[in-house]
């Protein structure tokens, strides 16, 4: 008996550790808005650059959301509910690595939440 309260408290640890290691805080939620053809941005340098997208701050129903999730940049994920329901997350310190059809949750909470979301990758 004694033993089996030990298997079961390791296997309760880990998966609370593993679940901590792959749960990330999300800074921003954004859609993707697209310009019109010749557009033109700055990058931070003040370099010009050509664009096709903008990035737009959206906000999001408090709720938990199922999504296919694909690494676009540091720190930047695109997350795919469906064939046309994209958004974007901007993580914090996230250094995650994703393969075509990784799974991820992303928990939304109430707007006036100090943490606005975080993203789990499964």
């Amino acid at each position: 008996m004694k033993r089996l309260i030990i298997i079961f408290l390791t296997l309760l640890f880990t998966s609370v550790a593993s679940y901590a290691e792959d749960t990330f805080e999300v800074e921003y939620i954004f859609e993707r808005q697209e310009l019109p053809k010749g557009s033109k941005c700055l990058d931070r340098y003040e370099n010009v650059k050509e664009a096709k997208y903008v990035l737009v701050p959206i906000e999001l129903e408090k709720g938990t959301y199922e999504a296919e999730i694909k690494r676009i940049d540091s720190n930047l994920y695109e997350l795919k509910f469906g064939y046309d329901d994209v958004i974007y997350i901007e993580t914090n310190y996230c250094y995650k690595y994703t393969s075509y059809g990784d799974k991820a949750i992303l928990i939304v909470n109430d707007r006036y939440s100090y943490k606005k979301a975080k993203v789990v990758f499964m």
